[in-house]
């Protein structure tokens, strides 16, 4: 579990940075709360589909 949780904030950390840059290019406001609310969904969906399949296979 560890190795997922390390996975997702380095998922965030890496999200984060390249909307701040695109913010930066784009003059448009940046709200790093949305940022990590979509990355940590997508991230435990795919490893909920991940999981399922396993358990299907």
């Amino acid at each position: 579990m560890s190795k997922d949780l390390i996975k997702l904030v380095g998922y965030n950390l890496l999200t984060l940075t390249v909307v701040y840059v695109l913010t930066l290019l784009a003059n448009i406001e940046f709200k790093w709360w949305i940022v990590i609310a979509m990355t940590s969904s997508s991230f435990i969906v795919s490893k909920y589909l991940e999981n399922k399949n396993k358990k299907d296979s």
